[in-house]
């Protein structure tokens, strides 16, 4: 017999049609901290009842972690959560009542194999809903008199590719143009359309997004031809890791003062950064002040690498998310970052709210130790 379960589709105080509401809510980033933790806390209730329900490995899962969600105290930490690695094996282990909707969406293997991860319709449309709030409310980026340029192929050329995904959840709000394509960087031609804008002092504003590795590769082409002078007509979004290009990284702060200089942005603040995985449902958006503000319909904490138990505010661990935003599968997850969250922070950009800060990743021999912790 399964849990007692909230109806999650029509239930307006935790189930689906609640987070649905409050995704798509005004000023969802801005809404009162501890009330905001509050809903939260009764999503993801809601959504790990749906989880031991619809997933018997998940239930087992919870059964052998001593994991209780009808106890009284309800602990947001005691969580079980999956090591991303699992997503790498078997997919029985991660569906959730899955449909004909589903669809398998990918990594590109940083580490040399693939994560696979099953989203249902429900969970890709609270995806693209969550990047529709962190564009307007956190990047502040108006839906209007812009277009967007990104440094991707288009989706259909990729499918499942999950960063595919993430950059088209920006495009669905802006007119865009697409600059690889059959494994190339049409760099010449980007550089060729940025001109025109820069030429245009009247014509529409434009969003950059790509990965760094492609943005680093823009400034080198602007440093020969010559740079930019878009001042404050161009925001420029970094996302992803180097992947292929380890040999080409460069330090975040340099990395910046580079594209400003090439583009002739206006100041720092017109350079962001976007985190992801393929397993999180959620993309975490920076502000203009460089702080990544977790939204309040996720949970996150670093952990001890030792023991997993939660580290306090400030200190460095492991990263790991709470998602009720995934219904296909348990959103629960131990990340490959070590990272550190800040918690409740006030921002001067007028968000308060967890701040998340990436340091780096987890090596092999770390990530092989936390798995058989979990």
């Amino acid at each position: 017999m399964g849990l007692k379960s909230n109806n999650l589709v029509e239930d307006k105080v935790g189930g689906i049609s609640a987070i649905d509401e409050f995704l798509s809510s005004d000023d969802v980033f801005l809404q009162d901290f501890n009330k905001s933790r509050k809903k939260l806390t009764e999503f993801l209730k809601a959504i790990i009842r749906h989880h031991i329900n619809s997933n018997p490995y998940y239930a087992d899962y919870c059964k052998r972690m001593n994991f209780n969600i009808e106890e009284d105290e309800f602990d947001l930490n005691k969580i079980p959560l999956l090591p991303s690695a699992i997503f790498k094996n078997d997919l029985k282990f991660v569906q959730s009542n899955w449909d004909d909707s589903v669809m398998l969406t990918t990594s590109s293997g940083t580490k040399g194999t693939v994560s696979q991860v099953p989203r249902d319709n429900t969970t890709l449309m609270r995806f693209f809903a969550s990047v529709a709030a962190g564009v307007q409310e956190v990047f502040e980026i108006p839906q209007s008199n812009l277009d967007l340029y990104c440094l991707s192929p288009k989706l259909e050329e990729i499918k499942h590719l999950w960063i595919s995904y993430v950059i088209t959840g920006v495009s669905l709000y802006f007119p865009s143009k697409f600059y690889v394509s059959n494994d190339e960087f049409k760099v010449e031609q980007l550089v060729s359309d940025l001109r025109k804008v820069d030429q245009d002092k009247n014509g529409k504003k434009i969003v950059i997004i790509g990965p760094p590795a492609l943005v680093l590769d823009t400034t080198k082409e602007l440093a020969k031809t010559g740079n930019l002078n878009l001042l404050d007509r161009c925001l420029i979004v970094t996302m992803g890791g180097w992947k292929s290009r380890q040999g080409d990284i460069v330090e975040r702060k340099e990395l910046t003062q580079r594209i400003v200089e090439a583009f002739g942005l206006l100041n720092e603040e017109y350079v962001r950064d976007v985190y992801n995985m393929v397993e999180l449902n959620t993309v975490i958006f920076e502000c203009k002040h460089h702080k990544k503000h977790c939204p309040p319909w996720l949970y996150a904490r670093a952990r001890n690498p030792q023991n997993l138990t939660v580290q306090a505010s400030g200190e460095l661990g492991i990263l790991s998310f709470a998602d009720p935003t995934a219904v296909s599968y348990p959103g629960f997850v131990l990340s490959d970052d070590f990272g550190v969250v800040h918690e409740q922070v006030k921002c001067t950009c007028g968000i308060v709210s967890d701040i998340i800060e990436i340091k780096r990743r987890v090596n092999k021999l770390e990530s092989r130790g936390c798995a058989l912790k979990i």
